[in-house]
This record gives C-alpha cells, structure tokens and sequence, in this order.
C-alpha cells in the first residue's frame, strides 16, 4: 500500500494555482476569495454563454434539463489549464448535484497531470447529496482530494476551514512522483 505525505502549505502555495468556480450567490465566491487570499494565484468566475434566469423556478428547471441531457454548457470563456500545477474547482449544490457549467468546464480541460481541489457549501440541516461526487469522475484522470464542504450557514468560519483544509492534504508518494514528472 502506498503511504501518505503530506503536502507541506508552503510547497503548495508554490505551485502555479488557478481558483475556479460558479456562484450564482456570495457563498461559493467567498470561499473561492478565501482560497485566493490564501494560496495565490489566479482567480477565475466560470459563466454560461447564456446566462441562467434569474427566477429561481426558471434557474432549477434549466438545471435539471441540463444535468438530464448531461449537455456540455459553452462558457463565455474557458481559462487554459495547461500552465497550472492545482485547480481549485468551486460549485453550489444545484438540483442535488454540482452545476453543469462547473461539470462542463471540468469535463472539456485537460487534467490528467493535475491536483484538482473541489470545495462548496451545503445546508447542515441536510444531507449531503451523491451527485456532488461526480466532480471526481468530471476531472478526468486528474489527482483529486476530498471536496471542502462549507456549512453555508457560517459564512464567518469559512477562512479558517480553508486554512484547515488547504494545510492538511495528504498525497500518496506515487501521486507526488506523478506530479513531478509531468
């Protein structure tokens, strides 16, 4: 069995970092900030070519119509992965899933040589949903951890959650190696 290293906060913030995410509220942008304020790096907000209602009736049932086809959302721009080490990739829980632009950017980069690093807020009074897992399967061979789930009700714990999870990640040996490699 492959033993764990941990990454040290330092050597991570030295990696060439890009921040993603979708928002269509505060929540996932302050996190996304946080992240920012952090590590480093660049910070990127993903939007759909067509823009979402902003009726929320309109907004879910465009959601489920996009997550039912499993169509692939055209963004407005897609940021290059190509010059980065870590992508932290942010998304709401829509329609008990992650959203379809946040999939779709995901499923349309080039992430195999990657870590990506999913975080999102949830409603404690609920449960977490299944689909928010399909993140991992969305990056496509890249070097995912356990997403950072906030509680979206605590907003003023969010900067040290980060700083939590951003200084405890644990990567296997091999996955360091693969890394260096590439």
């Amino acid at each position: 069995m492959d033993a764990y290293v941990k990454m040290d906060f330092d050597e991570l913030k030295d990696k060439k970092t890009l921040i993603v995410y979708y928002s269509r509220n505060d929540n996932i942008e302050k996190i996304a900030k946080s992240i920012h304020k952090q590590i480093g790096g660049n910070l990127y907000k993903l939007e759909p070519q067509e823009p979402y209602p902003t009726n929320e009736e309109e907004y879910i049932k465009r959601i489920k119509k996009e997550k039912s086809n499993d169509d692939i959302i055209e963004l407005k721009k897609h940021p290059s992965t190509l010059d980065y080490d870590v992508i932290y990739v942010g998304t709401p829980i829509v329609a008990h899933s992650s959203a379809p632009v946040v999939n779709s950017f995901l499923r349309t980069s080039k992430l195999s040589d990657k870590i990506v690093l999913p975080f999102s807020v949830f409603d404690s009074k609920k449960p977490i949903p299944e689909g928010l897992y399909r993140l991992k399967r969305y990056a496509g061979g890249a070097i995912t951890k356990n997403i950072l789930l906030l509680d979206k009700n605590k907003p003023e714990t969010y900067d040290l959650e980060v700083k939590s999870w951003t200084s405890n990640l644990h990567f296997t040996r091999r996955e360091l190696k693969r890394l260096n490699e590439e």
